[in-house]
């Protein structure tokens, strides 16, 4: 009965990975010359998102393709989405990255978040990508207006760069984006 077993189970075995085979040969045939091509893991993703997009509540799709977990100064911590995330969040077929998902989020201080976004706004400028300009920004924390160059990063006055600190998206912004 044992030596049945195994040989049945490694049948079985067998006849998965040659379905799994023969799936991704299809699907380089489908790919065509150019060898772009969804893998099947892929397109199921895809296709779990895609149904996440269409039939989830607006606070499910929030907490899905959010990406950042933000300690604020004080320690409170808030879940924000990046203008990416957004886009990602309304736009069908475009896959969450690798190691993000429901309630996934990677941790990040608000400092470390505005010292990444500066970044990117000197690298930006420095390699003439986009002209210099400069949005006023409002620290919740202190009170204090600053000056910044986060505009420059996302070509001028951005709704993204209107709302919330340095680009990040609270869910309420996001249900004001939706409607």
């Amino acid at each position: 009965e044992r030596d049945s077993a195994k040989e049945l189970e490694v049948f079985e075995k067998d006849r998965v990975e040659k379905k799994d085979e023969e799936e991704e040969k299809a699907d380089e045939k489908a790919a065509g010359p150019k060898g772009k091509h969804v893998r099947f893991h892929d397109r199921r993703v895809i296709a779990y998102e895609n149904r996440i997009r269409a039939y989830s509540t607006p606070d499910k799709i929030f907490r899905y393709f959010a990406s950042l977990n933000v300690v604020e100064r004080g320690g409170a911590k808030h879940i924000y989405m990046t203008p990416e995330d957004f886009v990602r969040s309304i736009t069908p077929g475009l896959i969450q990255p690798e190691g993000l998902g429901l309630d996934q989020f990677r941790t990040i201080s608000f400092d470390q978040w505005r010292k990444e976004c500066e970044e990117r706004v000197n690298k930006a400028t420095s390699s003439g990508v986009v002209a210099p300009t400069t949005t006023t920004v409002r620290d919740n924390a202190s009170g204090k207006a600053s000056v910044t160059g986060i505009a420059q990063e996302r070509g001028g006055d951005s709704i993204f760069t209107q709302l919330g600190h340095y680009g990040l998206i609270s869910f309420s912004d996001y249900l004001f984006m939706l409607t």
